[in-house]
């Protein structure tokens, strides 16, 4: 599990056998999230965002392949600096 900036990466443990396979994570709890997604691209040209609220969590889970999570930390919800740098 990686945090920064109130930004948590979890890590998704595969498990496999002759009946197939079961993604888990032992480090996960929902009772934080109010939505969660899962996602799959068709392409990796695809630019996809998910707008913030300042008291609302969600969780992110890539079906297959991976992604890059970027977010930008909002200084004022009322009056947001226009120059806020994306991390990730």
């Amino acid at each position: 599990m990686n945090s920064k900036d109130n930004v948590t990466v979890n890590n998704i443990e595969i498990f496999s056998d002759e009946r197939g396979e079961i993604a888990f994570s032992n480090d996960s709890s929902l009772e934080q999230f109010r939505r969660f997604y899962f996602i799959e691209h068709k392409s990796t040209e695809v630019v996809r965002a998910w707008q913030g609220h300042p008291i609302e969590r969600k969780m992110f889970v890539p079906v297959t392949g991976e992604f890059l999570l970027a977010w930008v930390k909002v200084d004022d919800f009322s009056n947001p600096s226009l120059n806020l740098q994306a991390q990730h």
